[in-house]
């Protein structure tokens, strides 16, 4: 009896190790700041750091093996998604798969967090993510925890042009300007133009000042209100981003130098030679930009265009 009891107790001790000796990872599966009702994707990784193979069932049904504690930076835990509780609390059957991982392997999959829990708006939340080695049930689950991850919810850029502008459009983090050499800056900004990515042109121009710089459109825009100067340098933005406007800033060069870079402590010239390709010939253009030193951030606020002919 003694000898059985005995075998029971290692039996299980090995089934417990073979279960709960795993590793579980979360990270943002493409990026770190997003929006209110936005989708925010996890990587959940689930791996085995042991010598031994260790086991874990993966339901159909993700919320079945995982889940995750979302908390505001006052440690007040926010409520679950509809979705989740309709689905964790139905009567149903869970299908699932045992998965063992050998020594050194691991297995991700990706989850929506927006599907297990409620986010009420813009603020810094706290993730921490649960894996249920043998699925979740009401009193005896026991989850193994894993690292904890920094949720960032930016107000809806939408309808404010202000925030929109800044947003990168590969990795939605909001752009800031970098404290770089005047033909650095000038060097970014036509980099971002040769790949139309127009939050990163307009990143170090200040739109307004180019916008005055013609005589004629000085006096009209002085006689705008506030609001409506505001608009009209929002059009601006958008006419850049258009084929041509008046100006030749809005072509794309398909390559270019920096040929001369002159700056005092407050004013900088960067002049360029810009070449652009056309179908049966290429035009090559000298663009002098000038810059201001503005806390230490040097902005672009003024540029004119030579042509240097064509071959």
């Amino acid at each position: 009896m003694k000898r059985h009891l005995l075998f029971l107790a290692l039996l299980l001790m090995f089934a417990t190790g073979m279960i709960h000796a795993l590793d579980v990872t979360i990270q943002f599966a493409n990026r770190r700041i997003f929006f209110p009702d936005e989708a925010v994707e996890v990587r959940v990784t689930v791996s085995n750091p042991d010598s031994q193979p260790r086991r874990f069932r993966l339901a159909d049904r993700r919320l079945f093996t995982v889940d995750f504690d979302v908390r505001t930076l006052a440690n007040t835990a926010i409520p679950r998604s509809a979705q989740f509780t309709t689905r964790r609390g139905a009567d149903q059957a869970v299908f699932f798969r045992d998965v063992v991982l050998e020594p050194g392997e691991e297995l991700s999959f990706v989850e929506d967090l927006t599907d297990y829990v409620h986010i009420p708006g813009p603020g810094t939340f706290v993730v921490t993510g649960r894996l249920y080695p043998e699925l979740w049930s009401r009193p005896e689950s026991t989850p193994v925890s894993s690292n904890r991850l920094t949720l960032t919810i930016r107000p809806s850029p939408d309808g404010i042009p202000e925030i929109a502008s800044r947003i990168a459009a590969d990795t939605q983090e909001i752009l800031v300007r970098e404290a770089l050499p005047p033909d650095e800056v000038v060097r970014r900004t036509i980099e971002a133009r040769m790949r139309s990515d127009w939050n990163r042109v307009f990143l170090y121009m200040d739109l307004e000042s180019i916008l005055r710089r013609n005589p004629v459109r000085d006096r009209s825009f002085r006689l705008l209100s506030e609001e409506e100067q505001r608009q009209e340098v929002e059009n601006f933005r958008r006419a850049l981003r258009g084929e041509r406007i008046d100006e030749d800033i809005v072509l794309t060069p398909t390559e270019f130098e920096v040929v001369e870079t002159r700056f005092t402590r407050t004013h900088a010239t960067v002049i360029t030679e810009q070449r652009f390709a056309f179908p049966t010939f290429t035009e090559i253009k000298e663009y002098t930009y000038r810059l201001e030193r503005r806390n230490d951030v040097w902005v672009i606020y003024d540029y004119f265009v030579e042509n240097l002919g064509a071959i």
